[in-house]
C-alpha cells in the first residue's frame, strides 16, 4: 500500500502507522475485557451477593448462590446476560468508532463521546451483576441507570480510568463489582 503513495504524502506513513498499532492495541485489549468479563460473571453475580450481604446485613436475594452447586446452575445465566450487554454495546461502539472517521469531528469529539460511552459501560457491566442478582432485567436496568446518568457516569469514568492503570488494572474488576453494589445499596435497592 506504501508504494502506491505519492512522494510527497511520504509523511503519512509515519502517522498512520502509530494510528494502526493504537487501533489494534484497542482491539487487543478490549477483547480481552470482554472475555475476561464472560468468564468471571458468575463470580461476580457471587461477589456482589456477598458484599450485598455485607453492606445490608440481610441474606442475599432468593437465597443466593447456595454455593458450588449454585454457581454452576448460574453459569448459563450469568452468560446469557453477557451476551446481552455485548448486543446493546456493540452497535453503539461501532457508531462511536464510525465518529472517529469523520474529520475534524471524529478528532475533536471522538475521543471525548468513546471516552463517555466506556464510562456508561463500564456502569452497566458492574451494577449488572446485583440487578441481576435481584431479577431486574437488563432493560428495567437500563432505566433505572438512566435515572441517575450522572452518578452512573462518575462511577463508570473511574473504572475506566483505573483500567488504563497497569497493575491496578489487574484489581479493578472485583473493585468496581464491590463499588457498584455499593451503589446498588445506596440509591436503587429502594427504587424498585
Amino acid at each position: 500500500m506504501e508504494e502506491k503513495l505519492p512522494a510527497w504524502l511520504d509523511w503519512l506513513r509515519f502517522l498512520l502507522w502509530p494510528i494502526l498499532l493504537l487501533a489494534a492495541l484497542m482491539v487487543i485489549t478490549y477483547t480481552f475485557s470482554l472475555v475476561a468479563n464472560f468468564i468471571a460473571a458468575p463470580f461476580n453475580g457471587l461477589l456482589a451477593e456477598r458484599v450485598e450481604q455485607h453492606l445490608t446485613g440481610l441474606p442475599p436475594p432468593g437465597g443466593g448462590t447456595q454455593g458450588v452447586s449454585g454457581l454452576i446452575r448460574s453459569i448459563p445465566k450469568s452468560l446469557s446476560r453477557e451476551l446481552r450487554k455485548f448486543v446493546y454495546y456493540l452497535p453503539r461502539a461501532v457508531g462511536c468508532l464510525i465518529l472517529f472517521l469523520i474529520p475534524l469531528v471524529g478528532g475533536l469529539l471522538g475521543p471525548v463521546v468513546w471516552f463517555l460511552f466506556s464510562a456508561w459501560m463500564m456502569s452497566i457491566e458492574y451494577t449488572d451483576y446485583t440487578f441481576d442478582n435481584h431479577r431486574y432485567r437488563f432493560r428495567e436496568m437500563h432505566r433505572q441507570l438512566k435515572r441517575q446518568r450522572g452518578l452512573c457516569l462518575g462511577f463508570g469514568s473511574g473504572v475506566a480510568f483505573f483500567t488504563l492503570v497497569p497493575i491496578v488494572n489487574l484489581v479493578v474488576m472485583p473493585a468496581a463489582v464491590c463499588g457498584a453494589t455499593s451503589l446498588w445499596v445506596r440509591y436503587f435497592r429502594e427504587a424498585k
